[in-house]
């Protein structure tokens, strides 16, 4: 991490341009596309707190929500390119959003310049108890039951979350309904209220409910278990193996 951070500092004083000189002589903002208790809200938060004294200068953490992301990222690309202002995000508006939206305010790759990839995770299948399934194939068995009657929840439209979904459906030939919320954290909330079935979300928000019983965990999208859920089997082991995502 200690290693991690010296280049990302370095990376961020070379990307302040005329202003590497002096930078940073005051607070810099980073801003999170996503709300509070999302994944890159965690990951912005952890980051934050480890380079305020790596750089001498508060990091301030701004949820700035809407549009699947791409609200929060314009502020960013509309940013003086001074080091400032600092961006963290998931893939959506960095490039699936260009083309899922007819309009952006801003153009990722012309816009924006990259500097760290900085974290990675599994999707996890989750979904509501009260389902009585325990495994993938009982998830399937009862979705193809009742077609089209069960909602899912992603992350937002072209979210990880929102494509592995899609081509879980195809893989296994189901039908369910899509309902895109703001983060994963309201994803839980519409599980545990009943208003949706299941989702993809990332461990880090689920798992506590997990712990709890308040959601049951299915499987994970990586091509092999994960060595922090070894417990919880891939979807290629469910017989999919054609659906394979990282977040």
């Amino acid at each position: 991490m200690r290693r991690f951070l010296t280049v990302l500092a370095i990376a961020l004083v070379c990307a302040s341009g005329a202003a590497a000189q002096s930078w940073p002589s005051r607070a810099i903002h980073m801003i999170v596309p996503f709300p509070a208790g999302s994944s890159p809200d965690l990951i912005a938060r952890i980051l934050a707190e480890k380079l305020a004294p790596a750089l001498g200068q508060p990091v301030i953490v701004e949820n700035r929500l809407g549009a699947g992301g791409n609200l929060g990222t314009a502020l960013v690309a509309r940013a003086a390119p001074d080091g400032y202002t600092i961006g963290i995000s998931i893939p959506g508006p960095l490039a699936v959003n260009t083309v899922l939206y007819r309009k952006m305010e801003y153009d990722p790759f012309r816009d924006l310049a990259p500097v760290s990839l900085v974290g990675a995770s599994p999707n996890l299948l989750v979904v509501d108890p009260r389902l009585n399934v325990d495994t993938v194939k009982e998830f399937v068995a009862l979705a193809k039951s009742q077609p089209g009657k069960l909602n899912y929840g992603s992350v937002g439209n072209g979210s990880t979350s929102h494509l592995t979904m899609e081509l879980f459906k195809e893989a296994a030939g189901v039908e369910l309904v899509h309902v895109p919320y703001p983060g994963s954290p309201q994803v839980n909330t519409a599980i545990l209220s009943g208003q949706i079935a299941a989702g993809f979300v990332v461990p880090a928000t689920a798992m506590p409910l997990v712990h709890s019983g308040r959601l049951k965990a299915l499987a994970v999208t990586t091509s092999v278990r994960s060595i922090v859920l070894p417990e919880y089997p891939t979807l290629a082991e469910a017989g999919y193996p054609q659906v394979v995502s990282t977040a």
